[in-house]
């Protein structure tokens, strides 16, 4: 089951990875999750020392950055916290900032089970726009368990 933001009055975007796999799968990578905090510090001071040099001097710091942080570009995007584990996330990272976003349609849209009316009429209304036919609301079932029911527009 998809954990929905703010206390289950959010919504959740399900996509279909089989649709796009084949373009984006070298960059797309798990989260890994643990109870240790990782110490991101130096490389936030190379962030902030190559934000302020002036051209000669970023490619002498970058040389080094990526000495003194291996990896570090990598690790601060995919390490959450363990009380996060169920989530099961994975993330798209791009190598070139320049590259464009991808465009991706989502397969599915999951409301949270305390989501106010109103918000969940938007949701429908965005959906039945960008022409999303599978939307579900979370809610108890008969064994006390979370579960989706089918909302029709």
């Amino acid at each position: 089951m998809a954990k929905i933001c703010k206390y289950s009055k959010g919504f959740c975007l399900i996509y279909d990875l089989n649709e796009k796999l084949p373009t984006i799968e070298k960059n797309l990578f798990p989260i890994y999750y643990s109870s240790i905090p990782y110490d991101a510090t130096t490389y936030a001071i190379y962030l902030e020392l190559f934000k302020h040099q002036n051209n000669e001097n970023n490619k002498a710091i970058l040389t080094e950055f990526k000495k003194q942080t291996p990896y570090d570009d990598l690790k601060v995007s995919l390490i959450k916290k363990e009380c996060h584990y169920y989530d099961q996330e994975w993330r798209y990272l791009s190598p070139n900032s320049n590259e464009e976003y991808l465009e991706w349609k989502p397969s599915k849209i999951i409301i949270g089970l305390r989501t106010p009316k109103h918000h969940i009429e938007l949701i429908k209304n965005s959906a039945k726009i960008a022409d999303i036919q599978n939307i579900y609301q979370v809610y108890i079932n008969l064994s006390d368990e979370l579960d989706i029911l089918h909302v029709n527009f």
